[in-house]
């Protein structure tokens, strides 16, 4: 058993991380001294947290690691929430292209004219029925 400022050292996780996710009973430590209150980690525990890391990594919740993590999860279920996550960041993504075009049209602008110009031109994007979203 590992103090968790040993633990810490070991996983290269800080220590108010390892209790905040005691404390959202995320990964609980496998004792805790009741005198001294010092939160005992196993070396087993290791691939938990390094499970909990790589699914945070990839823009999980903490919510929703916690329910992967209680529930054994099929690959099916699996493969359905990655492909839901990489749909999100797709969507992301797009949003930040159309705002990184925007900036570099108004760059453009700028440095032609040397000066902000003095009105802002919007382009806005009209449904098929005619309507302005």
């Amino acid at each position: 058993m590992f103090k968790i400022g040993d633990f810490s050292k070991l996983s290269r996780v800080p220590v108010k991380t390892l209790r905040y996710y005691d404390e959202i009973s995320l990964l609980r430590p496998i004792g805790v001294d009741r005198f001294t209150r010092y939160r005992y980690y196993a070396l087993e525990q290791l691939p938990t947290l390094y499970r909990i890391l790589g699914l945070k990594e990839l823009g999980f919740s903490l919510e929703q690691i916690g329910q992967l993590l209680e529930s054994e999860l099929s690959p099916e279920q699996l493969i359905r929430m990655l492909k839901k996550r990489q749909a999100e960041i797709e969507q992301q993504m797009r949003v930040e292209r159309r705002l990184l075009q925007q900036i570099e049209a108004r760059l453009k602008v700028i440095e032609q004219d040397g000066k902000m110009p003095e009105y802002e031109i919007v382009i806005k994007k009209w449904s098929r029925s005619g309507q302005c979203p």
